[in-house]
Parts: C-alpha cells; sequence; structure tokens
C-alpha cells in the first residue's frame, strides 16, 4: 500500500472506528513486527482497525504462510500441491473427484483419461474429441488463475469459447497450456450443480472451503466457507474481491451459511441475495453436508503428512466432489468468513505439537 493510499484508508478508518491516526499506525507497527507478521493492507482489508487487541493477535498474514506450513511434511506437500497426484490417491481410495477426461503432458497421465503429449496433440483433441463443455485448469496452480470453462468450439473459426465470454484460437490454447513449465494441464468434467445450489446461485457450482486439521488422533474439521461466483466469473475464488465474486460463513453443524460477504475492509457489506438470481440467502444450507464432511475427513486422514488441509469441496448433481486440497492454502477467506483469527485452539495446540509457537 502507498503512502498516499494508506493515509485514505486510516482517515477512513478512524471516521468508521473512530481510532486515531497515531493509535492505528501504532497498532500496525506492533502487528507487522509480530510473528503473524500483519500487512498494512491486511490490516484494513480484515477490519483490524475495529478490533480490540486480543482479537487483532488471532488474525494471521498472507506472509506467515511459510512459519505456519513448516509443520506440513515436504513429502506430502508435492501430494497435495498437484492435483493429478491428489486424483490418483482419490481414486485409489475410491472418494469422489471431478472426472478427468484428458492430461496434457509428456509422460503424465490418468486411469481412463486422454493423454496428450504435445501442442499438436492437444490441439488436434479439442477440434476433434474434446466433449464440450470442460474445465481446464493447470495441475499446479493458485488461486484460479489460468483456469478456464471453456463451453464450446466455433470451428469455422477455429476459437475456443469461454465462459466469462472471451475466446482464444485453439493452436493458441494448445502451445500456451499444453506443456506448462510446472507440470500438466487437465482436461475435466464441466461439474452441475446440484439443483438446490443452482436454485439460489444459477447454474454453475461454488465450492466450500473446509480446513481440517490433522493430528495425530485423527482429523478435525475447524472452519468452513462458502466460495459464491457472481457474473460471469469462471471461477469462484473471492481475490480480495477482484474477481466480483462472494463468500459465506459455513456453520459446520448445519452446512448452513450464516452471513453472505460482498466486500471486505474499508467497503465491507453483507448480501442477503444473489444479484444474478435474485434468490435471498436466508436458510440457505448446503446440500449432503455431512457427507461432504465425511469424504473430506477421510481423504485428509489418508494423508498424515499434512497437518492442515484445507479442501475445496464441490456440491453437484451426483453429490460433493472433493476438487482439490491445498496444503499451503490462503488464510484470509477462512479469517474473513468467520471475522475470526486462526491462531487459536484448536490450531493452536496442533501447531505447538507439530512445530512450535505461532
Amino acid at each position: 500500500m502507498k503512502p498516499g493510499e494508506w493515509m485514505r484508508a486510516a482517515r477512513r478508518a478512524r471516521g468508521k472506528s473512530g481510532r486515531s491516526l497515531a493509535a492505528q499506525f501504532l497498532e500496525i507497527a506492533r502487528l507487522r513486527l509480530s510473528r503473524h507478521s500483519i500487512q498494512v493492507s491486511e490490516y484494513y482489508d480484515l477490519g483490524l482497525f475495529d478490533k480490540p487487541r486480543e482479537e487483532q493477535g488471532r488474525y494471521v498474514s498472507f506472509w506467515a504462510k511459510d512459519r505456519v506450513y513448516r509443520i506440513q511434511d515436504p513429502q506430502w506437500l508435492a501430494v497435495g500441491n498437484d492435483k493429478l497426484l491428489t486424483y490418483v490417491v482419490l481414486e485409489g481410495l475410491g472418494l469422489p473427484y471431478p472426472r478427468v477426461r484428458a492430461v496434457c503432458h509428456p509422460t503424465r497421465h490418468h486411469p481412463g483419461a486422454d493423454l496428450l503429449t504435445s501442442a499438436e496433440s492437444a490441439a488436434a483433441y479439442l477440434r476433434d474429441s474434446a466433449v464440450y463443455p470442460f474445465f481446464s485448469k493447470p495441475a499446479v496452480s493458485y488461486l484460479g488463475y489460468d483456469n478456464y470453462l471453456v463451453k464450446g468450439i466455433d470451428r469455422a473459426a477455429d476459437r475456443l469459447q469461454f465462459g466469462d465470454g472471451s475466446s482464444m484460437p485453439v493452436e493458441e490454447f494448445a502451445r500456451r497450456y499444453a506443456a506448462l513449465p510446472k507440470g500438466p494441464t487437465i482436461f475435466q468434467e464441466l461439474i452441475a450443480p446440484h439443483p438446490e445450489i443452482a436454485k439460489v446461485i444459477g447454474d454453475r457450482v461454488a465450492t466450500a472451503r473446509l480446513m481440517i486439521l490433522n493430528p495425530d488422533g485423527g482429523p478435525k474439521p475447524y472452519r468452513a466457507a462458502l466460495r459464491i461466483p457472481v457474473g460471469s466469473s469462471m471461477v469462484d475464488n473471492f481475490r480480495r474481491g477482484a474477481a466480483g465474486n462472494m463468500f459465506g460463513e459455513i456453520d459446520f453443524e448445519t452446512g448452513r451459511i450464516r452471513r453472505v460477504v460482498s466486500d471486505i475492509g474499508l467497503d465491507y457489506a453483507t448480501a442477503d441475495r444473489h444479484p444474478d438470481t435474485g434468490v435471498p440467502f436466508e436458510g440457505f444450507a448446503l446440500p449432503h453436508w455431512r457427507e461432504a464432511i465425511d469424504i473430506a475427513t477421510r481423504a485428509s486422514a489418508a494423508m498424515p503428512g499434512l497437518r492442515v488441509h484445507s479442501w475445496d469441496v464441490a456440491f453437484s448433481d451426483r453429490g460433493p466432489l472433493l476438487v482439490e486440497t491445498n496444503p499451503r492454502g490462503d488464510f484470509h477467506l477462512i479469517q474473513h468468513a468467520h471475522r475470526s483469527g486462526l491462531a487459536q485452539e484448536p490450531f493452536l495446540s496442533l501447531y505447538a505439537a507439530h512445530g512450535g509457537r505461532i
């Protein structure tokens, strides 16, 4: 955050909370120097200017991830970070995940999926064999970047049509995404939402972020948030509001959405209905919620070296699907959704048992 932006934010925060500029600057300095490494932008994004000191100290910065995630076993990190490896584990466990139709990579493959070993074979697949629509994503990616909902192909123009209304020549798409340096690209089924989900947010999928703690005694669900797509967005990631999407806090006991947030920080706002469908969120509960917790817990138990899982679970017309785990998942969504910092029980006990003090 630049100095001018900081001053404007501080003045707005003073108007909302009554906290003086000097008090804000002292708090920012204290939080920045703490083990949680809160940055200036996070102080305002997370609404810490309006929280007591004890609550401020529970929030964890994006920049503290290396310290927090040192409790993860590096050998298991490789499995969790690579979606194709994760799917192999889920396949062996008999747990549901989105079907993989093709893998773009010189050697990597997946049971029952086509192997596209070059840009040329990927282009041929897209023209002749692909079943549209489908979803394309790198096996290693974060925040939904380089993810595409591929709606169809304009054969006359030889262009792929995407879910947000944009398009790209087939050859260009094949060159850019058939051999990414970090690993394979996955073409998988486009998930059809459960009818109860579609009724509220439209004909698209929203994924729940389930944070599962994995102590020696077995996995324990900790927190959950629902990411809610809006407009023509091809992904449901929030990205600090830049994607135009929303998110909601999930009651772990019932699967009900307690509160939906449409903007954060100084522009904090909630929504009582989805802007595209007009359907109210009141009383909205996720279908097959207990089943979703069960499959995420079972998958976590099978990956004991990952002490903290952040599973993305889709609620499809054929039940919950494990889209991916995030062994170095972002903290902001979960902290925003619950309006509470991560660093409290039972997370603190888990961390103390395996990594030290946070």
